[in-house]
């Protein structure tokens, strides 16, 4: 295992779970205030004083519908976009391994069968989905030692997430409806973490990975699960997505397949951990 890390990101829903799985290596861990990953100066004198080994990214714009706005647009590109191709080349020019994190989003999500870590049927939607693809670009352009890892419908502690979302609205309206026609793998931040840094440690081939908690669900029955796990009285009503219209389209069917690590636990699983790790 590499022994000097830099963690950016440091507060968000993956960060905060690294940081906590990292606390006992040499970690220098900034979050957004210490370290703008979209000013090219800034990141060059960080990677510079630090000299990691590892350079983690778990900074990034996730606001989905909002980057459907352009006032929000720029802001996106530049986080997902510029960021990443920074911390590339700084990689590069100190010899630092990149581990750059994106998205299932990223894919047409027509594939019933799923995604494998080599496809190349990407069809981004929405303007987040293109930003993080584009994002995989640029690492892919300016680093030759770099792990970019595809996670999808993420939940941990440390940030908001659909499970806290949805334990939030049950306690405030007992009738809910949710999609059922969106296809993914549930994956939680404890799992997806010590998946990654399992393939530091075992020096495995840099490119794509998929390190996703298995099992395939909607979210109609990702909340149902949810809602049973935590003795949750709700009625919940299954919607089709174009009766629940959102300013970004999401993928049909994102599921990503890990075929090149050993696979994760089934998300019922983690799910029943991390919300008994909420009570």
């Amino acid at each position: 295992m590499p022994h000097k890390f830099l963690l950016i990101g440091k507060s968000g829903l993956l960060g905060s779970s690294f940081a906590k799985a990292l606390n006992h290596k040499e970690l220098v861990a900034l979050d957004s205030s210490q370290l703008d990953i979209t000013n090219w100066e800034n990141v060059v004198r960080v990677v510079h004083e630090v000299k990691p080994d590892v350079i983690i990214n778990c900074a990034g714009y996730n606001q989905v519908d909002a980057a459907e706005a352009v006032l929000e647009l720029g802001k996106c590109n530049a986080v997902n976009v510029l960021g990443p191709e920074n911390l590339a080349k700084a990689a590069q020019a100190n010899d630092a391994i990149l581990v750059q994190f994106s998205s299932d989003y990223v894919f047409d999500g027509r594939n019933v069968e799923g995604y494998n870590e080599e496809s190349t049927q990407f069809g981004p939607e929405s303007n987040y989905a293109k930003s993080k693809l584009a994002g995989e670009k640029a690492v892919i352009a300016n680093a030759n030692k770099f792990y970019i890892i595809r996670l999808s419908w993420l939940f941990g502690l440390g940030g908001q997430n659909f499970v806290t979302t949805m334990l939030k609205i049950v306690d405030e309206k007992a009738n809910l409806t949710v999609v059922d026609d969106q296809f993914g793998k549930p994956t939680f931040t404890v799992d997806a973490v010590a998946a990654t840094l399992g393939l530091i440690a075992d020096g495995a081939e840099f490119g794509n990975y998929h390190l996703v908690n298995e099992g395939v669900t909607s979210w109609y029955d990702f909340a149902k699960k949810i809602f049973a796990l935590s003795a949750k009285n709700a009625s919940v009503s299954a919607v089709s997505s174009d009766k629940f219209q959102r300013p970004a389209k999401r993928p049909t069917n994102s599921a990503l397949l890990n075929t090149k690590r050993p696979t994760l636990r089934h998300w019922e699983s983690a799910l029943a951990e991390y919300l008994n790790s909420l009570s």
